[in-house]
């Protein structure tokens, strides 16, 4: 497999973790803001949306394990500083959300034409994502008692980035948060965090109670602009 391209777009340096003492390991979840609505949701491009269904029966033709779900759109991951009124805990991370599919996601960000959605993005929206999909992904960096890092190896079957080695990986599914597709932003940021619990416990076998709460350290895009939240 080809080494994968990716690119940070914070850590824990560019938020309050950087100077509050409360989240020198990560960031928990009370300390990270969600907005979620349309308004973060994919802008249509006139043009090319013709071309995801084609792209869709490609990839399911060549992998029938291929399903398309419900997925969070990250539009936005903004790290805060702290302020200057002595909080000991305040908010580091705030992230704005909407609802894609997968089907979106492989129609965008693994067609031929990426480049010029990203292009038109920047023309008429102001944002190279604004036609992307950018369905949200986690990963985390699991770490044993005796400080060695857990990594997987993914299968060959996958839609994407087949046979690499990651931390437990996976996608927070807007079904599964309280009330669903339409569920308040509070339930979403719990489905967030509880999915890297999820993955971890359904991709090595480790026990709930032997794991840590989650932590967030940092926020990346692989090559072709797919975010994903890193986890500790």
């Amino acid at each position: 497999p080809t080494p994968e391209r990716w690119r940070l777009l914070f850590t824990l340096r560019d938020t309050a973790a950087a100077t509050t003492a409360a989240y020198a390991r990560g960031i928990p979840r009370e300390a990270v803001r969600v907005e979620l609505g349309p308004a973060h949701a994919r802008r249509p491009h006139a043009e090319l949306d013709a071309t995801i269904d084609s792209t869709w029966d490609k990839r399911v033709s060549a992998n029938p394990r291929v399903y398309d779900a419900p997925k969070y759109r990250l539009a936005g991951a903004l790290p805060l500083r702290a302020d200057d009124h002595g909080t000991a805990r305040p908010v580091a991370c705030a992230l704005k959300l909407g609802i894609t599919g997968y089907k979106e996601y492989l129609g965008t960000h693994t067609a031929a034409h990426l480049g010029r959605l990203m292009d038109d993005g920047r023309v008429a929206h102001g944002d190279e994502n604004a036609h992307l999909s950018c369905a949200l992904g986690v990963e985390t960096v699991l770490m044993t008692r005796d400080a060695h890092v857990v990594m997987l190896r993914r299968s060959m079957a996958v839609a994407t980035h087949g046979g690499l080695y990651n931390g437990p990986s996976g996608h927070p599914e807007p079904a599964h948060a309280e009330g669903g597709l339409n569920s308040t932003p509070a339930a979403a940021l719990a489905e967030v965090f509880g999915s890297v619990t999820a993955e971890t416990i359904e991709e090595t076998g480790v026990r709930a109670e032997e794991l840590s709460e989650p932590l967030l350290i940092g926020c990346m895009v692989d090559g072709r602009l797919k975010p994903d939240l890193l986890f500790v």
